[in-house]
């Protein structure tokens, strides 16, 4: 593990012992994304254990632009991997003298039984006539999408993200025309899916394609990059 990260891992079970039970804490370290969980506190909350792979979420903040200014992320909506529980997440983005980011430290915070209770006194303080309160994890419950789905398994992890690029299109992966499944896989390479073992195999399915077809999208995105 690098020197720097070793440094993070004190704090896992710290800031677990302060939030308790419903507060998850990870750290990832990204030389390894197939095994990148190092240390865990709570690990309850998603099913997770040292040596589990990274998030979709996490291989984004790793391979897009956009995050490369950014020291943090903070307050987006992530689920369970069995969907049932919606947990309150942020990612703190640990670089290294040279500006790369090396590791990621993770807080997982279960709100389910808190919108709960927020329904329920909503419910029961509202007068007739009166709009509801706007709350704002209710706010973001309604109007954010799912941005980092936990799972317990590569494949399925491979499944979100390329469900999730299916679905920003708007059409079913069988009605795709030859330049969508183009525009698909490089959207894919650009958030790192195709790091994770096994990706070809998995997205050339879902498409309907060969595999030397997504082979040779990938190259063709790859010299876009260089140009």
């Amino acid at each position: 593990m690098n020197p720097i990260l070793e440094r993070y891992v004190p704090l896992v079970e710290y800031i677990g012992q302060i939030f308790g039970e419903y507060c998850e804490v990870i750290l990832h370290d990204l030389t390894n994304m197939e095994h990148s969980i190092v240390a865990i506190a709570n690990q309850q909350i998603t099913g997770r254990e040292v040596g589990g792979h990274i998030t979709d979420f996490g291989l984004e903040v790793v391979h897009d632009p956009k995050y490369v200014d950014k020291d943090f992320a903070v307050n987006y909506r992530g689920t369970t991997p069995d969907g049932t529980r919606t947990l309150k997440s942020s990612t703190f983005f640990i670089r290294d003298d040279n500006g790369d980011t090396i590791g990621l430290l993770c807080i997982n915070l279960d709100i389910t039984d808190w919108l709960v209770a927020q329904r329920l006194v909503e419910g029961v303080t509202r007068l007739v006539g009166e709009p509801a309160a706007k709350c704002p994890i209710r706010e973001t419950e309604r109007r954010e999408p799912t941005m980092e789905t936990f799972t317990l398994s590569l494949e399925e992890t491979l499944h979100s993200m390329i469900d999730r690029a299916v679905s920003e299109l708007g059409v079913p992966p069988h009605r795709l025309t030859t330049n969508e499944k183009k525009n698909l896989v490089i959207t894919l390479h650009a958030k790192g899916t195709f790091t994770l073992k096994g990706a070809v195999s998995l997205v050339a399915k879902q498409l309907d394609v060969s595999e030397q077809t997504v082979y040779r999208y990938l190259r063709e995105a790859q010299e876009q990059e260089r140009q």
